[in-house]
């Protein structure tokens, strides 16, 4: 079989069970559903996917390498997270309708809790500490950064300038001022006037 007939014929595959995806539970999707959407056979079916959740797996697993193909190490200049947002923003903005039904309205709870854990792991590193106490703020600082991330997946939340902005305020200055800054945020308590007491 010709290499680029094969994709054609696989991407047919994902596209018709993508189709069907969207708005059927996937114990409900039949091969025969697929192939009928898709305009093959049967046969053609099973030369690419051992059966319907090889196909979502199949989505799934490209969603991932997806982040794996952006570079996350350490950013060492404002440029580097500027350019390390951007790509995630296209990459977002690419996988929409995937990422929307798989991770944010979590159509796939176990893959949208595989892709929060693996987006989390692979943010560059932008603060560091030995402190054990430290590392438990960091890691819930990360946690509501990859939420922010997952949200950007609806393009009319918020535009690139105001990810960017937001982010780097909550690198630099902390989520309240960036808050106050950006969105003229309003607080019953004044934060910069709580005390341990």
């Amino acid at each position: 079989m010709n290499k680029n007939a094969g994709k054609q014929t696989e991407l047919k595959i994902v596209n018709a069970f993508w189709t069907l995806y969207k708005n059927t539970e996937i114990e409900k999707i039949t091969i025969k559903n697929i192939t009928a959407e898709s305009g093959i056979h049967r046969a053609t079916f099973y030369r690419h996917f051992q059966d319907i959740y090889a196909v979502l797996e199949y989505i799934e697993a490209k969603l991932l390498d997806g982040l794996d193909n952006i570079y996350m190490g350490i950013l060492k200049s404002d440029s580097d997270m500027t350019n390390y947002i951007r790509k995630i923003y296209e990459l977002f903005r690419k996988d929409y309708e995937y990422l929307n039904i798989l991770v944010r309205n979590q159509r796939d709870l176990n893959f949208s809790n595989k892709y929060r854990i693996y987006l989390k792991n692979k943010l560059p590193i932008i603060i560091q500490s030995e402190n054990e106490h430290a590392k438990i703020v960091i890691d819930m600082m990360m946690t509501v950064i990859v939420e922010m991330i997952i949200t950007w997946a609806d393009e009319d939340i918020l535009s690139f300038d105001e990810i960017v902005s937001i982010l780097k305020g909550w690198s630099l200055e902390g989520f309240y001022p960036t808050l106050l800054t950006q969105y003229q945020v309003k607080t019953s308590i004044d934060p910069y006037k709580l005390t341990n007491s």
